[in-house]
């Protein structure tokens, strides 16, 4: 919510195109929460949510087991570099 705003400020500053404007902050305003399907779908959103996840899943997925572990990954990330990074970071 308080995202896209600032996104949508900041670009605005830098002159970037309106149109590419508004794809970076639909994805800065769906990160968390993968809810609009024109923005889930692109490479850029994929990205950024893996990027947010190798962050995040350490902590959420502190007392799971290896199995369990490898099960979240698969159904979490989107891509499969993101997979990789997840299973060498959490799996070793």
């Amino acid at each position: 919510m308080e995202g896209p705003p600032i996104c949508r400020e900041i670009l605005a500053r830098r002159a970037f195109p309106t149109e590419r404007a508004e794809h970076v902050c639909g994805i800065v305003a769906n990160h968390h929460t993968a809810h609009d399907p024109d923005i889930v779908s692109t490479v850029e959103f994929r990205i950024l949510w893996d990027a947010d996840w190798l962050v995040d899943f350490p902590g959420r997925h502190r007392d799971a087991t290896t199995q369990e572990k490898g099960m979240a990954i698969e159904e979490i990330f989107r891509t499969n570099r993101g997979k990789l990074l997840a299973r060498q970071l959490s799996l070793g």
